[in-house]
């Protein structure tokens, strides 16, 4: 059974401005690293859904969500915390990694993956229940636990 390396797209898009120290190249840096190891030639690629609403709400208030979605630009950015940017595709991006965080459970759980790794952007572990913080917007480890306990 193979490493799970769950990705999509909007990882690699969505640059913060220039200032911010989440940018698409840590991505881009890993996957380098993954190729230089030979690590990349025994992982199973595996695009991350979209987190569903109902596990997102196990983790994050309904109304943390409501906000961000009413929140997030069009064009620009909008900052909600010294550390943490709202970008037009930011959201999206965070809940394909939430996504990704479950499928990795799923695909160890049902026997599919010996581990998995979710190469994701924006990070996820300091959003709390109805906070964004330190880049994160939904937490993607809380979503990752919450699927295993629900597995249980």
């Amino acid at each position: 059974m193979p490493l799970a390396l769950i990705s999509h797209p909007l990882f690699r898009s969505g640059p913060m401005p220039a200032i911010h120290p989440d940018q698409p190249r840590r991505i881009e840096a890993i996957d380098d690293r993954l190729i230089a190891s030979g690590l990349d030639m025994v992982t199973q690629a595996v695009d991350a859904p979209c987190i569903d609403e109902t596990t997102l709400h196990r983790v994050h208030d309904p109304a943390y969500v409501a906000e961000l979605r009413a929140r997030t630009p069009e064009t620009g950015w909008t900052r909600l915390d010294a550390d943490t940017w709202l970008g037009p595709d930011s959201l999206t991006a965070a809940l394909h990694a939430a996504g990704g965080a479950a499928a990795g459970v799923d695909l160890v759980l049902a026997g599919q993956a010996t581990a998995a790794f979710v190469l994701g952007r924006p990070p996820g572990h300091h959003a709390g229940r109805a906070h964004a913080g330190g880049f994160c917007l939904i937490n993607h480890i809380a979503v990752a636990a919450a699927r295993a306990r629900k597995h249980g």
